[in-house]
């Protein structure tokens, strides 16, 4: 039976010759195979090929071009393996036992590490346990020795007179003295034996909270680990299953790749209110973009997806408003018409017009997120000490005076003269280069912590925020990870 292109893929690809972004010159080229198509399903793609990306007019439309040159190379890889018959199921039943094997090592190591990380709790616990007691304990010799002390000044103050005839006897008096003098140096011994344990026991807390944050970041790496390992079992065991005497359903295994492809590819991730166009763009595109922010900044595409998509999940909060008013701050609803008091703080007012004047833009007709009642008094129309503002920009929502901070070195990374926090690509290298300036380093599976502290300071608070940003990731991680296999 003839196949057709996906008809998710011809319609982004019609979408984006209908929508213009930006006029570009260079083509994409033909696949490689499309040059020794025998197939008549191949020989169907190549002609969509040609027809769809022949005239490239716009930059969605060169990405997307170059997503089906993948999608076509990679369907040509799995029809030759159909041709030369697969007779490779004993080698593919080793892998997948050998994959079995290493998810259940990881399996055991996270629950040792689990293990681990629950003595360490108890440690912890018990060293805070501790270091109260000792301060209980030095208080209590703390209030002793003031006594001892008044005591000892009593003497002091005594006249010959007094002692002479308040006690029996002189040696009795001096014998009182020697026994506070003992007593007073019993507690300023004990008290010094107090206060070094509590910083030996205080130093041993610090340790194993450090060894706490290094056994996460182990633990975090195998969760990974094990998810990526799980990803790549799950595809061996498809392919196995055909391995196995199932060639008849082999253009079915086919079919459902191509379609996982369009549907990783195309997923589209909402931006509502995304600047000036609202404009959605897929997977395919924004994982385009983190990876190009990676190879500057050297950070995790996963997280920075992470960002761009958590920021995007605010609703109608998300570019929903326009401001009114550069003095006060005030704006309006776009939809409803609502009126809203200091939508932007009074410290980002004159960048946001500096910002939309070089972009060519109408600062009162550029969307911006609305304030959110955050203490649910029941509106956020009025402002109150505690609401905060709304006024962030684009697709990972800076406000601008943060946009500002890292304006020159997106433009610097991207070699433009001017960057948009409209444009998902300047705005995701801007989030990338944020973030690194907070602290993530390196690959956020063996970060954890770095990252995870970087997204508290990105949302200004370690709320949820963080952790809702490093689930995302590892969710977004495995998709890439799909993504990278399917189109091999």
């Amino acid at each position: 039976m003839k196949k057709f292109l996906p008809l998710e893929i011809i319609g982004i690809m019609i979408f984006s010759i209908l929508v213009p972004v930006s006029i570009v010159s260079a083509q994409v080229a033909q696949p490689n195979v499309c040059s020794t198509a025998s197939s008549s399903d191949l020989k169907s793609m190549c002609n969509d090929f040609k027809t769809l990306c022949s005239d490239i007019k716009n930059d969605t439309q060169k990405n997307n071009c170059s997503a089906l040159k993948k999608e076509i190379e990679g369907f040509a890889k799995d029809e030759k393996d159909l041709n030369e018959q697969i007779a490779t199921s004993g080698k593919l039943s080793k892998e997948v036992a050998m994959l079995t094997a290493e998810i259940n090592k990881k399996k055991s190591d996270i629950a040792v590490k689990n293990k681990t990380l629950q003595q360490l709790a108890g440690q912890i616990t018990e060293k805070k346990k501790t270091i109260q007691s000792l301060d209980e304990k030095r208080q209590n010799q703390e209030t002793s020795l003031a006594q001892i002390l008044r005591k000892k000044h009593q003497f002091d103050d005594y006249s010959f007179a007094e002692m002479f005839l308040s006690q029996s006897s002189l040696s009795s008096f001096f014998e009182g003295v020697d026994q506070l003098e003992v007593i007073n140096k019993g507690i300023q011994d004990s008290l010094g034996i107090v206060k070094k344990t509590k910083q030996q026991t205080n130093k041993e807390k610090e340790t194993l909270e450090e060894r706490r944050n290094r056994e996460n970041n182990l633990k975090y790496e195998l969760e990974n680990q094990k998810k990526s390992v799980e990803t790549t079992q799950t595809e061996k065991n498809k392919t196995l299953q055909v391995s196995k005497g199932q060639e008849a359903n082999y253009q079915a295994v086919l079919k459902d790749r191509q379609k996982r492809i369009s549907q990783i590819r195309s997923a589209l991730i909402q931006f509502q209110g995304s600047g000036i166009s609202s404009k959605s763009i897929s997977f395919g595109q924004a994982y385009d973009y983190a990876k190009l922010a990676s190879q500057k900044t050297g950070l995790d595409p996963a997280f920075v997806l992470a960002i761009m998509q958590q920021e995007s999940g605010f609703g109608n909060n998300v570019g929903g408003c326009y401001i009114t008013d550069l003095t006060t701050g005030n704006g309006v609803g776009i939809q409803s018409g609502t009126v809203y008091e200091k939508v932007m703080g009074s410290g980002s007012l004159s960048f946001f017009e500096t910002i939309t004047r070089e972009l060519g833009l109408d600062w009162k007709k550029t969307p911006i997120s609305c304030p959110i009642d955050i203490k649910g008094v029941g509106t956020a129309t009025k402002y109150y000490d505690g609401r905060g503002y709304g006024g962030a920009m684009g697709y990972t929502q800076f406000i601008p005076s943060t946009w500002v901070l890292v304006n020159e070195r997106v433009k610097q990374n991207l070699g433009i003269s001017v960057a948009n926090p409209w444009n998902p690509r300047d705005a995701v290298m801007a989030t990338a280069v944020f973030v690194l300036d907070k602290g993530a380093i390196g690959d956020a599976a063996k970060n954890y912590n770095a990252y995870y502290n970087a997204a508290c300071k990105y949302y200004g608070s370690c709320s949820n925020y963080a952790t809702s940003v490093m689930n995302k990731a590892t969710i977004i991680r495995q998709t890439i990870n799909q993504l990278e296999q399917l189109s091999q």
